[in-house]
């Protein structure tokens, strides 16, 4: 997973960086010159935001502990331009929960090849 950002200090600390590194997060700046990439930078931020605060439903002392959380909603959730999610778009199914049956467990998809 990337998160490209915009060089803004909330994401230019050692906290972010011990984080990502925990996580095997790239963490990758925009260019302060490329305003197409920073848009993208910048919308994908807006989002993961919104995702955020919903999740912390006012609570602002754990930010840090639902970003996990946060980017796996922003993952599976559908664009509404392509319809699908970006896990769909990256692996080819649907990310859900692991089916076990008789200690065998079976991977969710929709049968694309």
């Amino acid at each position: 997973m990337t998160i490209i950002t915009d060089n803004d200090t909330q994401f230019a600390n050692q906290r972010i960086h011990d984080f990502c590194g925990k996580h095997q997060i790239s963490l990758k700046y925009a260019s302060v010159w490329h305003p197409h990439t920073n848009g993208h930078a910048e919308a994908a931020n807006k989002n993961i935001l919104n995702i955020l605060k919903k999740r912390l439903d006012g609570a602002k002392t754990c930010w840090l502990e639902e970003l996990p959380g946060t980017f796996w909603v922003y993952n599976i959730d559908p664009s509404e331009v392509t319809q699908e999610s970006l896990f769909f778009l990256s692996f080819g199914m649907d990310a859900g929960i692991p089916i076990e049956l008789n200690g065998t467990l079976l991977p969710q998809n929709r049968g694309c090849s």
